[in-house]
């Protein structure tokens, strides 16, 4: 576990939907860090149960020190899993980020999702968007090769790279607080539903907006 992290306490924590059963979780802490990573869940969590979720994260996480975390998050799997069998998931979720000790990291999910396109019925096209996608420097260059706040779209040849050709990337960033920012992107076909992603991007950053506050 990071040491710096031992002796702070959580501020606030939130479990944002992107889209079907992909989620944002968030954690603050009362020393400015943040910590925020993307994960899928094996089944999409409705309104209410997600709302349940958040409620039992927040009323027993919030203001614990990091030291004293894994008795909580073990608490809650074995006090709550009967009502939301998912709370298990996302406490031992939970565990697992507190305890990397990366300064960064970028979070992938849905590359899969690739092959459920036409675009990409050709597997060397495939291969080389994936293997894009798995190279962590290349992603980083990407993310810091555009800035600002609100919405970033970069469709099909101004992606500078061939394979992303047929691609568009829509990202949007956030202010973390300590001067540093985080970012989202969705990568996907240039005939994706620019209004229904730009939307849920929009909303994304202004419930991360509200969480830094």
């Amino acid at each position: 576990m990071i040491t710096d992290y031992m002796d702070c306490s959580v501020k606030s924590i939130d479990v944002i939907n992107i889209s079907g059963n992909c989620y944002v979780l968030v954690l603050v802490f009362d020393n400015g860090k943040v910590i925020n990573t993307v994960f899928d869940s094996k089944t999409e969590l409705n309104e209410g149960i997600l709302q349940d979720l958040i409620f039992y994260l927040k009323k027993y996480l919030i203001n614990v020190k990091v030291s004293d975390l894994n008795e909580r998050l073990e608490y809650l799997k074995l006090t709550f899993v009967s009502k939301i069998p998912f709370i298990t998931d996302i406490s031992d979720l939970i565990g697992n980020e507190i305890s990397k000790t990366e300064k960064s990291s970028i979070e992938l999910e849905g590359i899969s999702n690739i092959f459920n396109f036409p675009e990409y019925r050709d597997l060397n096209k495939a291969k080389e968007l994936i293997h894009f996608l798995e190279d962590k420097s290349e992603l980083e260059n990407l993310f810091l090769s555009y800035s600002g706040d609100e919405i970033y779209v970069s469709i099909g040849r101004e992606n500078n790279k061939d394979f992303l050709n047929e691609n568009t990337i829509v990202a949007t960033s956030y202010d973390l607080g300590d001067g540093s920012k985080g970012k989202i992107a969705v990568i996907g076909p240039t005939r994706m539903d620019y209004e229904k992603i730009i939307s849920t991007m929009l909303s994304l950053n202004d419930r991360f907006r509200d969480i830094l506050k």
